[in-house]
């Protein structure tokens, strides 16, 4: 019943942002794509998404949920999220990647070697990907 439940309410969201986006906003061509493309895009997804979650069989055995938030993680992410639009603009996509980063990556388990290590790839790999493939 959660299943259904679940897949329902992502397919109708899915499908409500597929449609307004459609409707209200320039779709463009695949070269020149207009603002419509990404909502249209995750909104197909969602309700993809949905439908296969409605699908998916309900074993509620198998099915082990902690009654515990992870409010460390949580509010690292946050952080992270806030700092990187903040710093965006003054200091770089380089920098404020690697820095959050380190936020997101702040209550695993890795120690401080592997964190920045894997900062510094993400933040290498999103140079690449925005400066030299996407102008």
């Amino acid at each position: 019943m959660k299943n259904l439940i679940s897949g329902l309410l992502l397919f109708c969201i899915g499908l409500f942002f597929s449609i307004y986006s459609v409707i209200n906003y320039e779709f463009g061509i695949l070269s020149d794509i207009g603002p419509a493309f990404f909502p249209l895009i995750i909104g197909v997804l969602l309700t993809l998404s949905g439908i296969a979650i409605i699908f998916i069989k309900d074993d509620e055995q198998d099915l082990v949920i902690s009654d515990r938030i992870n409010w460390t993680g949580l509010i690292s992410i946050i952080i992270g999220i806030t700092l990187f639009a903040i710093l965006m603009n003054s200091i770089g996509i380089f920098l404020s990647t690697f820095i959050a980063m380190l936020c997101f990556t702040y209550s695993t388990q890795s120690n401080i070697i592997q964190r920045l290590m894997l900062s510094l790839i993400i933040s290498i790999l999103s140079q690449i990907l925005f400066m030299f493939l996407l102008n």
